[in-house]
């Protein structure tokens, strides 16, 4: 008995030092753009969801649901969407001609479609987002292959709204957070206020130089460089813009990437986000899940499946599971243990009733005794002869049926009822002879039924 605990001593002494350890181990993210609301990975929303939850003057929010179930609520938000695709139908976009005439401010952070058509979202709001030169799938491959050199790795960003509510400002960030930039149609151009705008920085080779155009300028001497030299060129973007539509306000952010928990945490691009979001703060602000297809996944993700997913937690549950069998075949075996011999009962009945006289003894209240003993014979009447002899108003039966059964005078029978009935009633003292007159009297009439 003393090595099996031992034994599971060590076994549980492992596993806490594995947990211990494991623990200690460097945590590594996912950089999957999912913008999910619990997801703490660096393109979650779980920190920007917290900042702002306590940083928006009238509140904020996150809601499962789309533009049309919006529109018919009878308050007025303020709504926000962050997602790398978002594709809209007819009532989408009837929901939110509905809701900016009522005055809300809508803000769309990504791409948005209309049938996987963009074209058909730039004719309807004048403005919309499309895919830049440099679009990277995976930014854990685009991190690797940046280079030393700052001015090709970051871009250029400043505040250029002219609403004089923020001054100019300039941040400067990885190019690969603005995969993608804002195009305003013509008949709309005077009429959008550009709140951010930036330059893509990139490299550029001479074979590259000698196919543009040559009407386009730049600022190097093509003379002074050789055939494999590389020069540094920049494009203007559009990062956000804002449409006054109706009674409300329409803004369009091209890279979600900003809007997410590396976004926030980032010294450079936060400041630039709470600007953008002061927009929303004149009403309660919404952030939709409706249209991220990971919000759906997230909310199918049990415990159980992440430890499938990931190949170390799977080993360790597959470890254990396969030390919890060997520990049951090694402790199966049959143990031959020695029976007790059950001893009888005792009966302490008798021990009981001396113990309960012994204190009526030593309190000696003969008329709490008699009283007791009175309120017994009463009971016994009322399950043997089903009369009581409480009931003063049914006297009459009572003395006949008690006087039928034990062949008594009835005369004698209601007299002696009067007198115990008379005798538990009474609060005098009573002393020991005329208690015992009274016990044998109900002993009698007991026994005689």
């Amino acid at each position: 008995m003393k090595s099996t605990r031992i034994y599971i001593l060590c076994i549980i002494g492992f596993f806490v030092l594995l947990f211990f350890m494991n623990l200690r181990l460097p945590q590594r993210f996912s950089w999957n753009q999912t913008y999910v609301h619990f997801d703490k990975n660096p393109m979650g929303c779980y920190v920007f969801d917290s900042v702002f939850s306590s940083n928006m003057p009238k509140g904020y929010s996150v809601w499962d649901a789309d533009f049309d179930s919006m529109a018919a609520l009878e308050d007025t938000i303020n709504l926000l969407i962050i997602g790398m695709e978002t594709n809209f139908h007819d009532q989408n976009l009837n929901s939110i001609d509905e809701l900016l005439r009522r005055g809300a401010t809508i803000m769309i952070v990504g791409n948005l479609y209309y049938d996987w058509d963009r074209d058909t979202i730039l004719e309807h709001f004048g403005m919309n987002v499309r895919s830049n030169w440099y679009s990277p799938n995976d930014i854990t491959s685009s991190l690797k292959e940046i280079q030393n050199d700052l001015t090709y790795n970051y871009d250029t960003v400043q505040w250029s709204s002219m609403d004089g509510v923020f001054s100019p400002e300039e941040y400067h960030f990885y190019s690969i957070l603005t995969e993608n930039i804002i195009e305003v149609s013509d008949d709309k151009w005077y009429e959008t206020d550009i709140l951010v705008s930036g330059y893509h920085n990139y490299m550029r080779g001479m074979d590259e130089i000698s196919e543009l155009d040559e009407e386009e300028e730049y600022s190097y001497d093509q003379t002074e460089l050789e055939e494999n030299d590389t020069i540094y060129s920049s494009d203007y973007y559009i990062l956000a813009a804002r449409q006054r539509v109706s009674q409300g306000c329409l803004i369009f952010v091209s890279s979600p990437r900003l809007f997410s928990n590396y976004g926030i945490l980032d010294p450079q691009i936060s400041p630039m986000v709470h600007r953008l979001m002061s927009y929303l703060s004149d009403r309660p602000t919404v952030r939709l899940e409706g249209y991220n297809h990971y919000a759906w996944k997230a909310s199918q993700y049990s415990p159980f499946r992440h430890f499938l997913s990931q190949k170390p937690l799977r080993e360790a549950l597959y470890l254990l599971l396969g030390g919890i069998v060997v520990f049951m075949l090694f402790t199966a075996r049959r143990r031959q243990r020695i029976i007790p011999v059950l001893e009888k009962p005792v009966n302490h009945s008798l021990q009981f009733v001396l113990h309960i006289g012994t204190l009526y003894f030593r309190r000696r209240d003969h008329r709490d005794l008699l009283r007791k003993k009175f309120d017994h014979f009463a009971e016994t009447l009322r399950n043997v002869l089903l009369v009581d002899v409480d009931n003063q108003k049914n006297d009459a039966h009572t003395v006949a049926v008690i006087a039928a059964r034990t062949g008594m005078q009835p005369d004698n029978v209601r007299a002696t009822i009067l007198n115990l009935r008379m005798a538990a009633m009474d609060t005098t003292p009573l002393d020991e002879r005329k208690m015992k007159e009274h016990i044998d009297t109900i002993n009698n009439i007991l026994k005689l039924i």
